[in-house]
């Protein structure tokens, strides 16, 4: 109950802190508005999809690897010299010209190398798709991280905006006294020291919120967008995290996986090398021949020759390896140590995963035992603030102990508003990662 109490508190502060500084920003973006703009804008996760088409477009169906190769072919050649005579099959003294047609088809009936090639396309489809959605996961981790950045440089800046005015209420009061003579000189020197200081401090961290803004927008690749004019959005509460998750699960480790199963499928393939093929050929065609005296006698005039010389031809290749030189067995050994490899980095990976998981989780953790704490330091230091206010304008206390005071409240509210958008950052990574 205590702990739902203090998140109330914590947002209830920092919406009254937001709502004053964006009083003049002209546009507002929430979280899901930047990650809807950046999947959309983010070019390289659209050269991924593009992959991803290309490695579909290159999928082959497994039936559709057996079909038959069709095609047409056409020959034009001389024999000079000692040839032999296509109408009579004898060998003779002279120069021929001789042209083929033929339509031609092979069929492959046992081919190994065939069937395992449309899982390794198969593997390669599901490797681009797990990179796409590995891709589209970092891609949010960053911009998460960069929004919760730009957020709490908004917020800080709201409140050293709210914190400059306090001072300037007291330049105003203390001056006033002076002119009246109830204060001494020195009082108003001192004074806008404290108010120099937090108006320099207040420069920087405008700047440094631009800065953070811009990196925001250009991760979005939201050109048309002036840093200067834009606000942030608290994102709504998620459900916290209950436990650890399996991080086998993850999206890193599923990459990894389908990786090892494209090189499982590549070495099955592997094995085609030692195994036989057989092809089953067709071919319809028909020549013509004519004794030329050299190239300048060539004629095209084909005649009856073309019909009366069609023919057919059918046959069965079989090929049957004996020996590759031992190039087989060392790709064989080479793409077994390099699934080896792949065994241990997704060993690897499930460590960086279960070890970056339990980071994010032990954080949350500690930042949400912070939480009760800070805010009882906060609102003491702003009891502290109001009555060395009231000491100030009676005069019982100098300016030195105003600044120490301010400094307390400045410094703890600054804890409050880390701790409260760390933790809420960390929720909607941890949940993030567990899609």
């Amino acid at each position: 109950m205590n702990s739902l109490y203090h998140r109330r508190f914590y947002s209830a502060v920092l919406l009254v802190l937001f709502s004053c500084y964006t009083a003049g920003a002209e546009l507002y973006l929430s979280l899901d508005q930047c990650r809807e703009l950046g999947l959309k804008n983010d070019l390289s996760f659209q050269i991924q999809t593009l992959a991803v088409k290309q490695a579909v477009n290159k999928q082959r169906s497994l039936p559709s690897r057996f079909l038959p190769s069709v095609y047409l072919s056409a020959d034009h050649q001389y024999d000079f010299g000692s040839s032999i005579d296509p109408n009579t099959n004898n060998r003779v003294a002279a120069n021929f010209q001789f042209d083929r047609f033929a339509l031609q088809a092979q069929l492959d009936i046992f081919n190994f190398g065939q069937l395992w090639e449309s899982k390794i396309a198969l593997g390669e489809v599901n490797i681009q798709l797990a990179q796409q959605q590995l891709i589209r996961q970092e891609y949010l981790t960053v911009l998460i991280e960069k929004y919760f950045a730009a957020l709490a440089a908004q917020y800080w800046t709201a409140t050293l905006g709210e914190q400059l005015q306090q001072t300037a209420e007291q330049v105003d009061r203390i001056q006033k006294e002076l002119n009246d003579g109830a204060r001494p000189e020195s009082d108003i020197y001192d004074i806008q020291v404290v108010f120099t200081q937090e108006k320099k401090q207040l420069l920087l961290q405008q700047q440094s919120e631009l800065n953070k803004k811009m990196e925001l927008l250009q991760w979005i690749n939201l050109q048309t967008v002036d840093a200067e004019t834009l606000a942030l959005l608290k994102p709504a509460e998620v459900a916290p995290p209950q436990q650890l998750w399996d991080a086998k699960t993850s999206l890193k480790v599923y990459a990894e996986q389908q990786k090892y199963e494209k090189l499982q499928r590549q070495q099955q393939q592997l094995l085609s090398a030692y195994l036989p093929t057989l092809s089953l050929g067709y071919a319809y065609g028909s020549f013509f021949s004519k004794q030329v005296d050299n190239i300048w006698n060539t004629s095209f005039s084909f005649g009856q020759q073309l019909n009366n010389n069609k023919s057919q031809f059918l046959g069965l290749n079989l090929r049957v390896p004996i020996s590759s030189r031992g190039d087989a067995r060392r790709l064989r050994m080479a793409k077994k140590i390099e699934i080896k490899q792949q065994e241990v980095q997704i060993e690897n990976t499930v460590l960086q995963q279960h070890n970056l998981n339990q980071k994010y989780y032990r954080n949350w953790q500690q930042y949400h035992q912070l939480t009760p704490l800070l805010l009882e330091a906060l609102s003491y230091a702003e009891k502290s603030l109001t009555t060395t206010l009231l000491k100030l304008e009676y005069g019982t206390v100098d300016i030195s102990l105003y600044k120490i005071a301010k400094n307390q409240v400045i410094h703890a509210r600054y804890e409050v508003i880390n701790n409260e958008l760390s933790a809420n950052m960390l929720e909607i990574l941890l949940q993030e990662l567990q899609q």
